[in-house]
């Protein structure tokens, strides 16, 4: 989960979204723009079409990070607790939110979707994280079986006393 408390989390997630949109939108315009001019103006086809439609994907990103983030935010205020529930009902909202202007029969496919694309990130995401603490559960082991094979060495080449 994101480290910013809660109300800052919202406008931490619109800048992170349009720096994103803006950064990932420039590579894939400038590619665009430089495929589809003459030979001789490749360069200029693309920083043009980079100048003319990166800040609005940035913009289409941000706002999708904005809404996320603020309805995230109302779900952790409501249920108390930050959890994934939290995010897969957020991603639903948000899908759901962003398609209500094409009608409600419309937005609810899209809110359904919005929850199950956040939901497989969830799931991804703690399968992750327990395969992680798994591997370092195994390294702590092989380190300690390591240290007690050091230690009876240690003890079995001591010169006996008696």
């Amino acid at each position: 989960m994101n480290q910013v408390p809660c109300p800052g989390r919202i406008v931490s997630e619109l800048g992170d979204g349009f720096t994103i949109g803006v950064c990932m939108g420039s590579i894939w315009y400038f590619i665009k723009g430089a495929y589809y001019s003459v030979r001789a103006e490749r360069i200029k086809g693309g920083l043009t079409l980079v100048s003319k439609r990166a800040p609005i994907l940035g913009g289409s990103f941000a706002m999708w990070a904005g809404l996320f983030s603020t309805t995230s935010c109302i779900m952790v205020y409501l249920r108390g607790k930050e959890d994934p529930i939290n995010s897969i009902v957020g991603g639903a909202a948000t899908g759901f939110l962003l398609s209500v202007r094409g009608g409600v029969r419309r937005a609810i496919p899209h809110g359904i979707m919005g929850g199950v694309f956040l939901g497989v990130i969830e799931v991804a995401s703690l399968l992750f994280s327990s395969y992680q603490k798994r591997q370092e559960v195994i390294m702590a082991n092989k380190q300690l079986n390591e240290m007690k094979r050091q230690m009876e060495r240690m003890q079995s080449m001591r010169p006996a006393m008696h």
